[in-house]
């Protein structure tokens, strides 16, 4: 994205409030460098869930503050850049594939 996105975390945080207890969940960004798609907002949130971790395919910010939280996260790097406005969440709840693996929601 290179535009103002009027809804910026609707469906990140759609997702987020979708996990349950002990899940995990994988936000495939594609191996982006662009900016921290996960941080210590989206991490308390998700924990509030009983999610449990988060993997990315791409970077993430606040890392001392998810480790300080006990939060995991397995992510390919940092970038403290927020994602407003430099990149979105086009779908939930699909197949992605990480690292050549792939991954579906479990039932």
């Amino acid at each position: 994205m290179a535009h103002p996105d009027p809804l910026p975390y609707e469906l990140e945080l759609t997702a987020v409030d979708s996990c349950k207890p002990d899940d995990v969940l994988i936000a495939a960004a594609n191996g982006s460098a662009r900016s921290g798609v996960w941080g210590e907002l989206l991490s308390t949130a998700a924990g509030n869930t009983g999610c449990v971790g988060v993997v990315v395919d791409g970077m993430v910010r606040d890392v001392r503050q998810m480790r300080d939280m006990g939060f995991v996260v397995y992510a390919r790097g940092r970038c403290p850049l927020d994602s407003k406005d430099r990149q979105r969440v086009i779908d939930l709840d699909v197949p992605v594939e990480v690292g050549g693996c792939g991954y579906s929601r479990a039932t």
